[in-house]
Parts: structure tokens; sequence; C-alpha cells
């Protein structure tokens, strides 16, 4: 199976319009919101973090940037059939080529567009997944 880019970019679209629309049932103010993609594992999940609890993880002066350790962690998710599973191992890493620009525009679009109505800090920051780390890319308001 090829990669179905398509598939992919509806795929995540879903789950973070589904994650932003019940994260905003909480009422909390969201300081990090994070996209990660596991390639291998076929799994996208949306983690929502607020100041609060990334205060209390790890202080003050620090963000936190683990996502499973997020207030909401696993908020949201997906098991992706949008490519096929080891996607990463059999491609020696060059999936994160076709699926980076894809990530990078729908979290443009976020920036832009779908958080308008979502209770932001501040110093909201949303993060997405790259080769090197499940909150490589930082995007700001």
């Amino acid at each position: 199976m090829k990669f179905n880019i398509n598939l992919f970019n509806q795929e995540i679209n879903e789950m973070i319009s589904n994650g932003i629309e019940q994260i905003k049932k909480k009422n909390e103010e969201i300081h990090t919101m994070s996209i990660c993609i596991d390639v291998n594992s076929q799994y996208s999940s949306l983690h929502f973090d607020t100041k609060e609890a990334s205060d209390e993880f790890c202080g003050t002066e620090y963000r936190n940037f683990s996502p499973a350790d997020f207030k909401y962690g696993d908020f949201t998710s997906i098991d992706n059939k949008s490519f096929e599973g080891n996607w990463e191992c059999a491609s020696g890493g060059k999936c994160w080529d076709e699926t980076n620009p894809i990530l990078k525009s729908i979290c443009t679009k976020i920036i832009q567009n779908k958080i308008k109505n979502l209770n932001t800090h501040k110093d909201f920051i949303l993060t997405c997944s790259g080769p090197n780390d499940w909150c490589e890319f930082e995007y700001q308001l």
C-alpha cells in the first residue's frame, strides 16, 4: 500500500476537529496542544496541556514537552489507515518527507483558523511530531 495523502489529511483533520470540540467542553485555558504521529504503529493522537499542569509537572521555568504527561494526554486519537505499519522502519525514515509537508500545512491552518474559539493561554503553542521528536515543530499564535 502506498501513502494515501488525501486519507491522511482527512484522518488528521478529523481527529483535530473532534479534539478541539471536546476540549472546549472542559472550559480550560489551553497552554500547549500537541499532534503526535507514530508512523510505525499507524497511530496518531492529540494532546492538550494547561499552564497549571505543566508547572506542576516540570516547574514554572519550563514548559512540559512530554505529551504523554499532559493533563489531557492522548485526548483524541485515530488508527491511521492511510499508510502501512512499520512505515518509518521500512522507509528508513523517508516517510517523514511525505508526512511533514501535510502536517505543517495542517498546523498552519490550526493556528490561523481552528483554534479561534478555543480558550488559549497567552503563551499558547502547538507542537507536532517529526522524525526526531514528538514535539519537533512548534507553532505560535
